[in-house]
């Protein structure tokens, strides 16, 4: 703990004093600052006074009814609010870009203070509600406030957008293997088209809430989910079925199989480690390439 802190700190404010003392140290110069804040995750531990706002606030047929979790929530909100007030009374707000976004959904399983609902499932798994998580990002003079895209983007879409941002380009050999696209265009036109198809996962080990190890394809509305101990599949259409419900790997054998060697040649291509004894990562004689996908693997 940095000589400022003290005993009963709340962790949450604490790292948000040390980010802003290093943007005071950077502000006359570029900078990137990456601040994952530890919550919201166990244990859960709430500011008291917050605990108590959300305490005062539960009612009988609430879906959520955890004030510590609801206070860990909070803190983000005011820590988020602290950092953006900074930048503006500093005179750099209108130049710096931030994003927000989460690397998984709430852990949902019984016991645990958060729920997904309407997606199925939670932290680890293969479904919506382990991987589907909001983005916000505030672009100033350029992307449009308040406006919507539901184009689904990646992680790794995010070092290629801000190298865009930013007028840097990088390391030329590094960025040829990066599996992420520029999403500048969509943030600049909400309405258009940002000319990628598919996203991949690839997650090769099992998960505290319950996870098996898997790899799945987005394509449009369709999700494919492989589970590699045992090669087994399941389709959803999440256009019609966010919760992922009804698994139509049977009835729509075609798109299945479709869906599934796009799968297989992408982990054949990025080398991905296959677990257990089964290797659902072996050339598929049957599996035709596909044209060249509109998904770049350069910047």
């Amino acid at each position: 703990m940095p000589k400022e802190g003290k005993d009963g700190d709340f962790l949450t404010d604490r790292l948000t004093d040390e980010a802003i003392t290093i943007i005071d140290d950077w502000k006359d110069e570029p900078f990137f600052l990456y601040f994952p804040y530890y919550a919201v995750h166990t244990p859960i531990q709430g500011r008291p006074d917050l605990v108590e706002h959300y305490q005062g606030k539960i009612k009988p047929g609430n879906r959520h009814r955890n004030a510590t979790y609801a206070a860990m929530v909070h803190a983000i909100d005011l820590s988020v609010g602290r950092i953006t007030k900074r930048l503006e009374e500093l005179g750099i707000a209108d130049r710096t870009v931030i994003f927000l976004t989460g690397d998984n959904g709430g852990l949902d399983r019984k016991g645990n203070p958060t729920e997904n609902a309407p997606l199925r499932a939670g932290k680890g798994s293969a479904y919506e509600g382990g991987v589907r998580v909001p983005t916000v990002i505030k672009w100033p003079g350029v992307t449009p406030e308040g406006s919507v895209n539901d184009t689904p983007v990646i992680s790794v879409d995010y070092y290629p957008t801000m190298l865009a941002m930013s007028g840097i380009e990088g390391d030329a050999k590094h960025n040829k293997s990066v599996d992420g696209v520029d999403i500048t265009s969509i943030l600049k036109d909400p309405k258009a088209d940002l000319g990628r198809d598919e996203l991949f996962w690839h997650y090769p080990h099992s998960h505290g809430g319950g996870a098996k190890p898997y790899g799945a394809i987005r394509d449009g509305d369709w999700r494919l989910v492989r589970f590699y101990g045992s090669n087994s599949i399941e389709l959803y259409n999440l256009r019609d079925d966010i919760g992922e419900k009804t698994d139509l790997a049977k009835a729509m054998p075609e798109i299945a199989k479709r869906l599934n060697d796009k799968l297989g040649i992408w982990l054949q291509e990025t080398g991905a480690k296959i677990p257990g004894a089964k290797n659902p990562n072996a050339k598929n004689p049957n599996a035709k390439k596909p044209a060249k996908s509109k998904r770049t693997k350069k910047q």
